[in-house]
């Protein structure tokens, strides 16, 4: 029988502040060393976490953008493999698409999607630079954003996104827009 260990990245392995798992690297690594299973799952992109696998040395199976697709399913002994998802999510273009069509613009003033932002205000908000920022931001099934208005019309909007088919999550920087997976 195999053991399957499913976690988190940010805030679980990865650090806050520093997104860093030094602290326990080296038990991950021995998990992994044991063959026991470890699959990563995250709002993370999968740019993000090829690096930190890479960084590990290893290749694992992982979710990202929140449940929107799974990567590297053969290790686990899955049908599809490698590069070819298992894809829950919809399309950034489809989202962005059910969005402008679908959510009221009294509702959508509120919203500054980090992609219509310069890199530096996009650094401000995730606490990354560079090709970390790049890499966060290379999103295929999910659109980050700040909400700038008032909680009622903020709970307003999700309700309204639900209705159509849609998801608003809230994470620990920013908000997201992503279709119905987890």
């Amino acid at each position: 029988m195999s053991i399957i260990f499913m976690t988190d990245l940010d805030g679980t392995l990865l650090g806050h502040d520093d997104f860093s798992c030094r602290a326990i690297r080296e038990d991950l690594l021995g998990l992994i060393r044991r063959d026991i299973k470890v699959v990563l799952n995250s709002s993370k992109t999968k740019a993000e976490i090829d690096l930190f696998c890479q960084s590990l040395g290893f290749r694992l199976p992982f979710i990202c953008e929140n449940g929107a697709a799974f990567f590297n399913s053969d290790i686990l002994g899955l049908i599809r493999s490698g590069d070819t998802p298992q894809q829950a999510g919809k399309d950034v273009e489809t989202l962005m698409t059910v969005w402008c069509g679908a959510i009221d613009t009294d509702l959508r003033q509120h919203c500054i999607f980090l992609n219509d932002m310069e890199p530096v205000a996009q650094s401000r908000l995730l606490g990354l630079y560079g090709e970390d920022l790049d890499r966060a931001m290379d999103r295929k099934f999910s659109a980050l954003f700040a909400f700038c208005g008032p909680d009622d019309r903020f709970v307003h909007l999700q309700r309204q996104a639900e209705r159509v088919g849609i998801c608003v999550h809230t994470g620990g920087r920013v908000h997201c827009l992503s279709g119905h997976h987890d």
